[in-house]
């Protein structure tokens, strides 16, 4: 009960984030299937609801970290593109000077 509540509780760690698995859904799963023999059927029914939801709070936390890895790629490519482009610029620049363009 307590890993599942801290599965719950709170969000996932910051290299979940970065290298996404499905470790520890793996693991409370096979907890639950472990625990299935020594239930009575209600709770056996409880139980995979409750399997169902680890995998749907699984599968949230696996598309936000997939969204969080698209939105760092864009801020650093579009600054990555601007610094290219002012470099480039000034290169343009240096380039026109010293060949004798610019008095």
């Amino acid at each position: 009960v307590e890993r599942l509540h801290a599965f719950f509780d709170r969000p996932r760690s910051w290299r979940y984030r970065v290298w996404p698995t499905s470790q520890q859904r793996r693991d409370l799963i096979d907890a639950i299937r472990d625990l299935q023999r020594y239930c009575s059927q209600e709770e056996q029914q409880t139980a995979w609801r409750l399997a169902d939801l680890v995998r749907k709070k699984d599968d949230l936390d696996y598309h936000e970290a997939q969204q969080w890895k698209l939105k760092v790629w864009l801020f650093a490519h579009v600054g990555l593109t601007y610094s290219l482009l002012v470099i480039a610029t000034v290169h343009g620049i240096m380039a026109h000077a010293f060949a004798g363009g610019v008095p």
